[in-house]
This record gives C-alpha cells, sequence and structure tokens, in this order.
C-alpha cells in the first residue's frame, strides 16, 4: 500500500511538473509574440468588450514599446477600464507614448496623449500640475492639436503655470477657433479691444456648435450660449434687443444643465418675458440651478410663498424628474399663463416652425355635418386630423343654445407617442385652458363649459393647437356634444 501511495504522489509531482513546463512554454511564446500582434489581440477584446483581457495584452504590447497600445492602457487606466482608476499609472504609460511623438513620426496615438497629459495635469486634483500642463499642451499644440491650444490659451487667461497674459490667450483661442472664451474676452477687452459686435459673433459660433474640444458638447457650448442670451437680453453686438432671442438660448444652455442659464430662464418666467407667466417652471429652474451650487434660497422661498400646495407638488416633481441633455418643458400644467397664440410662437421656436406657416394654418376651418341620428347627440364632429412633426392647428365655428356643452378630443397613434394639446375660446389671444398631455397610443380628453361664460352665448369660436415631436405619425378628432 505504502508503494502505491509513493507511486501516486510519484506521478502527481511529475503531472505538476509538466504543467508548470506547459505554462512556461505558453508564457514564453507570448512574450515571443511580436507587439504588433500583441496589440491587435488587445484590439479584439476591447471591441468586443472583453476590457480585462484586453489590458493584459495591451500591457504586453505597451512593455515592448508600442506607443499605441502605451495610449490605451493609459486610458483603461484613467477611466477605470478593464483594471483600477489610478491616475498615476496613466500618467506614467500617457508619457511613455508622448515621448514616442517626434516630427519624424505620424503617431495618432502619441499626439493625443501630449493633449491628454496637458488635461490631466490641469483638471485632476490629484496629480494637478499648471507647469507640467503647459509643458505638455505646448507640445501638442505644436503638433496641431485645437483642444491643446484651447488649453494652453486657458492656462495664459488664469496665469496657471505660466505669467498670466490675455494677448497670449487670445492667441492661442483664435488658433483653436474657440468662440467661447474669445466671445468672453471681446466682450470685456482682455488683451483685445472691446468689441459686443465680436463678442456676438464668437459666442454665436460656439453655441451653434458642434465644437470637438475639451468639455464641449454636440448640443454647442453651454456657457457660450448663455452669454450670447445675454447679449440679447441687454441688446449689445446684436441688431435689436430681442428677449425671445435671449429665452430661446438661455433654453439652449439650461436644457445642458448651465446653472447661470437655468437662473437666467426662470428670470424670465417670472418677469414675463418669454410672453406668458409661469411661477410652477421659475420654481422648477431655480430648483435645479440651486442643486448646481448657486444660492436661490430666498428667490426659493419668495416663489413658494405664490404657489399653490399642487403648483409646489408639479413644480418640485418636474425638478426631480428632469435630466441634463433632455428638453426642458414649455409650460406647466398648473402655473402658466399664456395665450394660445403666445404658446405656438415659443413652440415654434422650438420645433422649428415658422410664425407664417402658423399663421397659414389658421386658414384651416373644420365643419361637419352631424349625423341627426348620432346616438352621442354631437353639435359637431370634426374631420380626422393627422398629426405629425410640428404645430397643427384647427378652428371651429359653433352655433349653439345650449347653457352647457362638453368638448370630446380623441386620437390613435401607431406606436406610444405624446401629444400636448392647448385651446381657446372666442379669441385666439383669450387665456388658454391649461395644456393637456397624451401618452400611449389611444388618446382621450374631455372637458366641460358653461357657455354663459362667454360673450357670444350662440355663437362660439374653438381654436385647437396640437404639438407633436417625435414618435410615430396619430390621428386626432374634436366632438363637442351638450
Amino acid at each position: 500500500m505504502l508503494q502505491i501511495l509513493r507511486h501516486g504522489i510519484a506521478l502527481l509531482l511529475i503531472g505538476v511538473v509538466l504543467m508548470a513546463q506547459a505554462q512556461d512554454s505558453g508564457n514564453a511564446q507570448e512574450r515571443s509574440m511580436p507587439p504588433g500582434e500583441q496589440y491587435s489581440t488587445a484590439r479584439s477584446y476591447h471591441r468586443v468588450g472583453n476590457y480585462e483581457k484586453a489590458a493584459i495584452w495591451y500591457r504586453k504590447a505597451a512593455e515592448q514599446g508600442r506607443s499605441d497600445a502605451q495610449y490605451y492602457l493609459a486610458e483603461f487606466y484613467r477611466t477605470g477600464t478593464g483594471v483600477p482608476q489610478d491616475y498615476k499609472q496613466a500618467l506614467f504609460w500617457y508619457r511613455k507614448s508622448a515621448e514616442q511623438k517626434d516630427d519624424k513620426q505620424n503617431d495618432y496615438e502619441s499626439g493625443l496623449a501630449l493633449a491628454t497629459l496637458g488635461y490631466l495635469y490641469t483638471n485632476v486634483e490629484s496629480v494637478r500640475d499648471y507647469k507640467e500642463a503647459a509643458y505638455w499642451y505646448r507640445k501638442a499644440a505644436d503638433w496641431g492639436d485645437p483642444s491643446a491650444m484651447s488649453g494652453l490659451g486657458m492656462l495664459y487667461y488664469n496665469g496657471q503655470g505660466v505669467p498670466q497674459n490675455y494677448e497670449e490667450a487670445a492667441f492661442w483661442f483664435r488658433k483653436a477657433n474657440d468662440g467661447g472664451p474669445l466671445g468672453h474676452i471681446y466682450e470685456y477687452g482682455q488683451g483685445v479691444p472691446q468689441d459686443d459686435n465680436l463678442a456676438a459673433y464668437w459666442y454665436r459660433k460656439a453655441a451653434e456648435g458642434p465644437n470637438p474640444y475639451w468639455n464641449r458638447g454636440e448640443s454647442g457650448n453651454a456657457q457660450a450660449q448663455n452669454n450670447l442670451g445675454n447679449l440679447y437680453y441687454e441688446g449689445r453686438g446684436v441688431p435689436v434687443q430681442d428677449y425671445e432671442e435671449a429665452a430661446f438660448w438661455y433654453r439652449k444652455a439650461a436644457e445642458q444643465g448651465e446653472p447661470n442659464a437655468l437662473l437666467n430662464l426662470s428670470d424670465m418666467y417670472v418677469a414675463k418675458r418669454v410672453g406668458f407667466s409661469d411661477d410652477v417652471l421659475a420654481y422648477m429652474l431655480l430648483s435645479l440651478a440651486a442643486a448646481k451650487g448657486k444660492d436661490v434660497q430666498k428667490s426659493l422661498r419668495v416663489l413658494e410663498s405664490t404657489l399653490s400646495a399642487a403648483q409646489l407638488k408639479e413644480a418640485r416633481a418636474l425638478a426631480q424628474q428632469w435630466q441634463p441633455g433632455t428638453p426642458l418643458p414649455l409650460m406647466s400644467k398648473t402655473g402658466g399663463s399664456a395665450t394660445l397664440w403666445t404658446m405656438l410662437e415659443v413652440l415654434a421656436r422650438q420645433i422649428p416652425i415658422t410664425k407664417e406657416k402658423i399663421e397659414s394654418s389658421l386658414s384651416i376651418t373644420l365643419n361637419k355635418q352631424v349625423d341627426p341620428d348620432d346616438s352621442a347627440k354631437r353639435l359637431f364632429v370634426s374631420d380626422k386630423l393627422a398629426l405629425r412633426d410640428g404645430v397643427k392647428l384647427a378652428q371651429i365655428e359653433l352655433e349653439s343654445r345650449s347653457s352647457q356643452l362638453t368638448l370630446d378630443i380623441e386620437g390613435a397613434c401607431i406606436s406610444e407617442v405624446e401629444v400636448r394639446h392647448y385651446f381657446s375660446i372666442q379669441e385666439l389671444n383669450a387665456s388658454t385652458h391649461p395644456p393637456s398631455n397624451w401618452f400611449g397610443g389611444k388618446l382621450k380628453s374631455q372637458r366641460a363649459f358653461s357657455t354663459s361664460d362667454y360673450r357670444n352665448k350662440q355663437q362660439i369660436t374653438w381654436f385647437f393647437g396640437f404639438i407633436k415631436q417625435g414618435g410615430s405619425d396619430c390621428l386626432a378628432q374634436v366632438a363637442i356634444r351638450p
């Protein structure tokens, strides 16, 4: 028995030795693999989302001097992809890659590493070093990277790592074609002659986007949008003072979460600068600005004292539900005081549809003879309205001797979609009734009215506005009954 046990142990040891030799052979084979093949293996794993394996193979290629592998390994450490986040390791590998960049080598990743080093040394507190940032930004700027030119300009503007020099800052901003800071220095005359017209020009270039530089979104530069809104609000550097245009740009910036724009748009709703007032939306926007660090608690308390419990509930729910990068509501359900005409003008700027198209669509008059045997005893049934993207207006004239009328609006969509509809009675500039939102494929609303509220009790004109943006097409129909 002892002999058998010894024999088994010997076989086990032989197996362990053979496995170790096989593993050593495999490791040796991997080490002897050309770095180009190691890099290709890493890219294959990267593309399919196996980041841990990709990191292993990027490291193998990086250790053999592949500058592109060094760059991607640094990216993994910067973002914590496939490896624990580690800014010091990221800097180590970015530097390895960047140091291989020279005039003779057209290595794209090494060029990116130059600019990324400048960005990290500027913006990551744990490794911040403005002198190092200026050094790497300048090397990347000389290579031709616009983001590095802009970053170097910002260091000169703030005097970080280099002596403060507005003229030098303007030089680099101009080379980068970065309209946001250029607009700012022209507005305030820093290193250049003060010029509101040039400020508006550069703000607009940045505001209209897209802009590929650091911290810019596909929706344009939010700070430039807010600053352009300020110029329209004050009537500086633009053809005329224009509150609607100011509100348009404030909204664009606010929808990206820009705190000053949230505050400015809130003020516009309080002061009726958007064509109507809406304290519920004003409160919502102030709440969002407060969450971004703005000191608006006093203003929030003042607005809160003017809101009903239902309005305050809606404002807080809107603020909680909204996410940056999504459209802001144009009007609340409980706090707006807009006319239908004003609402449609505001909507026309957002969809967009021209005012002329809105005016021409008013010629649509929908009158249809009702079947005398109609079981619902309806006084009026409209033709079916096709709702596509944009604004759809309907005007209905009705004679009625009834003291009470009920309005039915029904619709159907191919798939779930949101449709908002507004209406007013007697004249387009009369106060519109609170908007209704439809969600889903089957759409239905019902309102009851007393005709004694209107001057002409027999002849009533109804105006309807349907607004739909995105989603499937819909059909809507309006009916009026006693």
